[in-house]
């Protein structure tokens, strides 16, 4: 079956209403719902008991604003077109909890992988709201390993992005717009799995010279730490953390989700990236990699938001079906 008819609703549809029926936001947290929907367009959304504080674009079914009173609000959500109308009451809790359904979304590695841009993440946010996987719940645009450059370590602290992303806050703010949401990579160690530079330093001085290749050994240009993997390995440790300068900067670009990417996924690290996100600001949900040990698992629970638990996904049909269906 072709894709576009499984995305597409039969022409002269009446509205369905899909995605989650609650949603969990931190008081004073920046609020960015995309109500999915189905139907002939166009759709009208209304919402009777809006609380105040957030607004309805009534024409794209996306919710805007901020609330400050930890509280739970019952929103009666109608969706109409010409040939008839679609109801649902959703929640909205303020309060502790964020990412109370699962996230949907769409990760960069395994189609850009090294040579992920700006450029193409604004391509393909564009792709998933043009399709219709927008109006299933589809809502996480992330970018994996890759975006980092050099860390400003004069003035913000922060890790900033290597030419392939002139403009963050510019992306995440076209990509909002969308009714979408953006996710990052990042690591606690010195340098990430592919060769670029981590959430740590190795000295105060963030001098990486000892480490960085020559462009002939690098895969991509803005890969500093080369090809092969021995080279890469010897970066896989734990410096001077950074974390909270990269957590505030992401808030200010407007970034909604962190994939967090070590081996093995140890206690002080998650607490740690757990309180800066918790603290920043903004709402970004906190993802782990797939190392985590069943003995910290437990307790490191209240931290994050989910965490893996299979091999890297690749496009082969025994691969998708190993991790599908025989987990």
């Amino acid at each position: 079956m072709h894709e576009d008819k499984i995305l597409t609703p039969p022409i002269g549809s009446e509205p369905r209403i899909n995605g989650p029926k609650v949603f969990g936001i931190r008081p004073n947290s920046p609020v960015l719902i995309k109500i999915p929907a189905t139907g002939a367009k166009p759709l009208h959304y209304l919402i009777k008991n809006l609380p105040q504080g957030l607004s309805l674009d009534s024409q794209t079914g996306i919710i805007r604003g901020g609330l400050s009173e930890a509280k739970t609000f019952l929103l009666q959500l109608t969706v109409s077109n010409s040939l008839g109308k679609s109801e649902r009451t959703i929640k909205i809790i303020v309060g502790d909890t964020i990412c109370l359904t699962p996230p949907m979304g769409w990760n960069s590695w395994y189609v850009y992988s090294l040579w992920v841009s700006q450029n193409k993440i604004e391509r393909t946010a564009q792709a998933m709201h043009d399709s219709g996987l927008i109006d299933h719940g589809w809502s996480y645009v992330n970018i994996d390993d890759g975006w980092q450059g050099f860390r400003d370590i004069e003035r913000t602290k922060a890790l900033l992005p290597n030419p392939k992303f002139p403009d963050m806050g510019a992306m995440c703010e076209k990509i909002h717009n969308l009714g979408l949401k953006v996710g990052i990579y990042s690591t606690p160690w010195v340098g990430s799995y592919a060769g670029y530079i981590g959430g740590s330093i190795p000295n105060a001085n963030s001098d990486y010279s000892k480490w960085i290749v020559p462009d002939e050994s690098r895969l991509e240009k803005n890969q500093l730490f080369g090809n092969p993997i021995w080279r890469r390995k010897k970066l896989w440790f734990f410096g001077q953390d950074m974390s909270q300068y990269d957590v505030a900067q992401w808030a200010e670009w407007g970034i909604d989700l962190l994939k967090y990417d070590w081996n093995p996924n140890d206690e002080p690290h998650i607490i740690k990236m757990g309180e800066y996100l918790h603290n920043c600001g903004r709402d970004i949900v906190y993802s782990l990699s797939n190392t985590i040990p069943f003995s910290v698992a437990q307790k490191n629970i209240p931290y994050v938001n989910l965490w893996r638990t299979t091999w890297d996904i690749m496009d082969y049909w025994i691969v998708m079906a190993w991790i599908g269906f025989l987990q």
